[in-house]
């Protein structure tokens, strides 16, 4: 929403970084149903960081936002044993598929992932200087209208930032067969016989996961 612009950078003094001018960019209004906003920040000891964000919706479809942002951190005087120069970046991405737009058909993400230190070293709001752990979930979940099979394929993702390892499971795939009665007549005369009572259902469930440091 909104008309397409240049958005003014804040300005100011940061103790280890410098003077800044920060969240500067520019914001596209693409169409009614897409839009995109560059931003960045520069500070004058070296320290910089590019956010780019796109939103997009498709009314009775989906919905979503995808909000990529790397940095370089330039802490401290470089000639000191303190000085510090990291790269991070930071990943987050909502998609909401609306019931409406695929029958039997459903596929919803929610990812945040990124470098243990980007939040500490970029991010303004206390409740995600002091968070603990990041996690992800994306799923696709299928349901055959014609046939008595139903499909769930997901991606599971989880952060400690403390020790900065990290957790995937990649895929899980869950295929399930539902109930089926093989011997029950199309055109029954009479009350069910006994056999026609015998059904059996299945599932079939696969999964991978790795765990380990998070710059593995």
């Amino acid at each position: 929403r909104g008309a397409s612009g240049v958005v003014i950078p804040k300005y100011g003094e940061s103790l280890d970084q410098g003077f800044f001018l920060r969240e500067g960019g520019v914001f596209l209004r693409i169409s009614d149903h897409f839009n995109s906003l560059t931003q960045g920040d520069v500070y004058t000891k070296g320290s910089w960081r590019v956010n780019q964000v796109f939103r997009y919706k498709k009314r009775y479809g989906y919905e979503g936002n995808f909000n990529f942002n790397y940095a370089r951190n330039r802490f401290g005087d470089p000639e000191s044993p303190d000085f510090t120069d990291q790269r991070n970046y930071f990943l987050n991405w909502q998609h909401r598929q609306s019931g409406k737009a695929r029958p039997g058909v459903n596929f919803n993400a929610s990812v945040n992932v990124g470098s243990s230190s980007y939040l500490q070293n970029n991010s303004f709001n206390n409740s995600d200087i002091v968070r603990n752990n990041l996690s992800s979930s994306v799923s696709f979940d299928k349901r055959w209208l014609n046939a008595p099979f139903n499909l769930n394929v997901g991606l599971t993702h989880n952060q400690d930032i403390a020790n900065q390892t990290m957790s995937l499971e990649l895929p899980r795939v869950v295929l399930g067969l539902q109930r089926i009665n093989p011997f029950e007549r199309q055109e029954r005369v009479g009350a069910k016989r006994w056999y026609e009572k015998i059904g059996f259902t299945s599932t079939l469930n696969l999964s991978n996961q790795a765990d380990g440091p998070e710059d593995r």
